[in-house]
């Protein structure tokens, strides 16, 4: 299993590991991880995404069409 990041917004994490789940069947965990994700800050999101899918992978929000700071040029 393997979920692939591209947008950092807490909410589309969130979406992603329950996406994940659902495509697993494990459709009876979806709320116990969707509690622990919104159970704190952005921090308490990442820490459970990376804990429920350890082999997560953070793809660049920066490509070609975004200056070094993510704006676009």
């Amino acid at each position: 299993m393997s979920i692939k990041l591209t947008d950092g917004n807490a909410f589309a994490i969130i979406g992603a590991g329950r996406r994940e789940l659902q495509k697993l069947g494990r459709h009876d965990e979806i709320e116990a991880f969707t509690q622990e994700a919104t159970s704190g800050d952005y921090n308490q999101v990442l820490q459970t995404i990376i804990k429920w899918f350890p082999d997560v992978q953070v793809s660049s929000l920066y490509n070609s069409t975004n200056d070094t700071k993510g704006h676009p040029k």
